[in-house]
């Protein structure tokens, strides 16, 4: 066999190769751009999230509570994309000469706007303080579901 005829064959099957990559890359890419949106909407969200916890935790730092003596405080946020708020809820429990309370309260992380806010001693049973929003609430049970309204994914 001469040169050119071995030189054909193999520029064929070259061809055919990279035929075959170039195809198997298109198709990726064809998958890739049909799921654009919704992969670009994931980035977009785990953008939004890891800016809402940053804020959170300086709202947290600015709410003045704190560990320490008799104090157990804390604080947990959450990106709701639904309504594109970032939410803290905040949590400050003390314990002095036999009872303690229990502080918590809800707000946005960025505006300050307060959703809800709950207050009341151990010893006791109904709160001294339950509001969610511009209405009063009457117990654990109601705070609670008005909260996991705002801390749903």
């Amino acid at each position: 066999m001469n040169q050119k005829g071995f030189i054909m064959p193999f520029i064929t099957i070259i061809l055919i190769i990279a035929a075959g990559i170039g195809g198997y890359f298109l198709s990726q890419q064809e998958k890739m751009n049909a799921l654009g949106p919704e992969k670009e909407s994931t980035i977009t969200n785990l953008n939004l999230q890891e800016k809402c916890a940053k804020q959170a935790e300086k709202a947290y730092n600015n709410s003045g509570f704190k560990t320490g003596g008799n104090e157990i405080s804390g604080f947990i946020n959450h990106y709701n994309p639904k309504l594109n708020k970032c939410f803290v809820l905040m949590s400050n429990n003390s314990y002095d000469s036999g009872d303690g309370s229990i502080y918590t309260s809800l707000y946005d992380a960025y505006e300050g706007k307060l959703y809800a806010e709950y207050f009341r001693k151990l010893s006791t049973v109904k709160p001294f303080v339950c509001t969610m929003l511009d209405k009063f609430c009457h117990g654990d049970e109601e705070f609670n579901t008005f909260v996991n309204i705002y801390m749903e994914k």
